[in-house]
């Protein structure tokens, strides 16, 4: 309490205490000497104890509050012996509290006090005591925690969940000894105290007054209490809450958010959100319809009703006047921004873009693309969707492939958007460096027949896996890039190994598959030269010219060149290729492997993306369409 004191005050460590709490501080001083004189028993059993009872005192002041707990042992002659056990307290808050509030703290401060001397206390207690002077207290006691406000209301839930209602009793203030605790008294303020009431000072050092506990109990029989408040009085009236309040709920929704925006947060892939939302859809089904409930896996209707009502959502809260205009049967704004992609609604409720392609073979969703807007996570969970599905793509072949099915307004921009902020396209993207390039070769300008001339690379290894061993040896394998000079097409091809006769069959199912070609071209392989035993391979093969190899070729009727040394620009495009084969391959395997079917699958949806890409600059369509 002496320092809270010196808190209000606000002093600092070198300040000088004023007169009135230097001299409190010196009483302090001159009274620890009378510790000295205190004796306090270890033993707090009597003799041939039968029976051990525990008493709990609380007691509250404007200063602080307390708990003391004495132990009551009975011995079989019907004597009784009552020792102090243990006392605790705590300081009265800087802020207000009434007197009351402060009574109820000290009643759970005894209770979780009780609860740690029962669980330490090695002994077989028969009974267990709980007193306090506050008639407030009490009546809480008896109430509801529903009828009493909260901060009464938490504090009445932990006592009754520490104690039982029937364990508390009421004391006269006199002969309560926790009122020593709430005010404070140091051993010179406890004799005077004691001598106030009659006691002598000498008592305190012959173990009676404090260290025996009250005169209530001294006796064998307990004197019977009263729990309940006579007369409410102003402290305990306003902890009650009104008798109409139970009635007077009122909810408020400060938040601005929908339920749309709840779902779309819920995950960053429109998977899982088309996933959530179905399942929801499906319990709101099987609610109304208990005798016919789905079950199982999502259907693809299930699937298609979630992502409809995504789409619904979003375009009512961006293009929401040219949606209420169409259900109304109004005209569209000359203002709008769609006005030019004729929008409309279908019998779903998804705005669509209309057009002139209403007899052509196209579905649908191919004549009439869902309109998205330019920003809002759903349009981008979409996009980042296709980015990811197809292998990563660049911005102007990802806007392609989200075309067949969106018209998202500023494609190009949204696109440029999520492959400029992907993390993989990010790590994996090399530094470009530009150089100055020759002059075309002749079969590169000269229109031909596809792959009649053909370049032809390896670039590996790749480790894959025997499928039916878990922990088998890893097997390498290459891939042969047939890239076509005139058409830029190419063909992927899984090598087993870098032999002569691998090459071969390589070649035999090339040519089966796309037509003999008139001239080969590769790599002249003095730029392979390094460490890794497997470019040395490489490099062997290609530069030695293995008799086999020209074998294969005259009796085909195919001439086969070298690059010169050090001339990378005479390969570059089946270099190029290379490295957009590996640019999709390595956002998809990454640190994986695969088994020999996985990676030929790989390699042909690589293949197929590769040869799906335009070869011209892709125009927007949104300023060209006219209807």
């Amino acid at each position: 309490m002496f320092l809270q004191k010196l808190w209000l005050l606000k002093l600092d460590w070198g300040d000088t205490l004023p007169l009135k709490e230097n001299t409190e501080w010196q009483s302090f001083l001159n009274s620890l000497k009378f510790v000295n004189l205190i004796n306090v028993p270890r033993w707090i059993l009597s003799e041939q104890s039968i029976s051990v009872e525990l008493h709990g005192f609380a007691d509250a002041s404007e200063l602080a509050y307390g708990a003391v707990i004495y132990v009551k042992s009975i011995n079989s002659y019907g004597g009784s012996e009552v020792k102090l056990l243990i006392s605790k307290s705590r300081i009265a808050p800087l802020k207000f509290v009434t007197i009351p509030r402060l009574e109820l703290c000290a009643a759970v401060l005894l209770s979780k006090l009780m609860k740690r001397v029962l669980r330490a206390l090695k002994l077989e207690v028969s009974k267990t005591y709980f007193w306090t002077d506050s008639t407030i207290v009490l009546s809480w006691l008896e109430k509801e925690c529903k009828e009493l406000k909260t901060f009464v209301a938490n504090r009445i839930s932990i006592i009754r969940t520490l104690t039982v209602a029937e364990q508390w009793n009421h004391v006269p203030s006199k002969q309560n000894p926790a009122d020593l605790i709430s005010r404070g008294m140091d051993p010179v303020k406890l004799q005077l105290y004691l001598l106030s009431r009659g006691l002598k000072a000498e008592s305190l050092l012959h173990n009676e007054g404090w260290w025996n506990g009250p005169s209530v109990l001294q006796s064998d029989e307990l004197p019977e209490t009263v729990c309940e408040c006579s007369d409410p009085d102003e402290d305990y009236l306003p902890e009650l809450k009104s008798k109409n309040s139970k009635n007077d709920f009122v909810l408020t929704l400060n938040s601005s958010k929908t339920f749309f925006d709840y779902i779309v947060n819920r995950s960053n892939r429109i998977l899982t959100v088309v996933r959530i939302l179905s399942f929801l859809f499906r319990f709101i089904s099987n609610c109304r319809n208990p005798e016919s409930k789905r079950k199982g896996p999502l259907a693809s209707e299930e699937l298609s009703e979630a992502e409809h009502y995504l789409i619904k959502q979003c375009q009512f809260e961006v293009f929401s006047a040219e949606v209420t205009a169409m259900m109304s049967g109004d005209n569209i704004s000359n203002k709008s921004k769609i006005l030019n992609l004729s929008p409309f609604l279908d019998n779903k409720g998804v705005m669509r873009a209309g057009g002139r392609l209403e007899n052509s073979q196209l579905p649908y969703s191919g004549k009439h693309l869902i309109i998205l807007s330019s920003k809002g996570k759903l349009t981008e969970m979409i996009v980042r969707y296709y980015h990811e599905k197809y292998f990563h793509l660049g911005p102007q072949h990802l806007l392609f492939q989200i075309r067949q099915k969106y018209w998202p307004i500023h494609g190009r921009n949204v696109c440029r958007k999520i492959v400029h902020n992907c993390v993989v396209c990010f790590k994996v993207k090399p530094k470009e460096y530009s150089q100055k390039m020759g002059n075309l070769p002749k079969e590169r300008i000269t229109p031909n027949k596809v792959f009649s001339s053909t370049g032809i690379d390896l670039c590996g290894p790749f480790l894959i896996k025997n499928k039916y061993q878990r922990k088998g040896p890893e097997i390498k394998v290459y891939v042969c890039i047939f890239n076509c000079l005139v058409t830029k097409a190419i063909h992927l091809e899984i090598i087993s190994d870098l032999t002569s006769q691998s090459l071969i069959a390589t070649l035999k199912r090339f040519i089966s598959r796309r037509g003999k070609c008139h001239k080969i071209f590769s790599d002249n392989g003095s730029n392979m030269v390094g460490a890794n035993r497997a470019l040395r391979d490489l490099n062997k093969l290609v530069r030695d010219r293995n008799e086999s190899l020209y074998a294969f070729f005259a009796e085909e009727n195919i001439e086969w060149s070298f690059i010169p040394p050090r001339s990378p620009n005479w390969g570059g495009l089946w270099e190029a290729n290379i490295k957009a084969f590996k640019y999709h391959f390595k956002r998809v395997a990454r640190n994986s492997k695969f088994s020999y079917e996985e990676l030929i699958t790989l390699t042909t949806q690589i293949e197929a993306i590769l040869n799906s890409v335009r070869l011209r600059h892709f125009q927007p369509m949104l300023t060209t369409w006219k209807y």
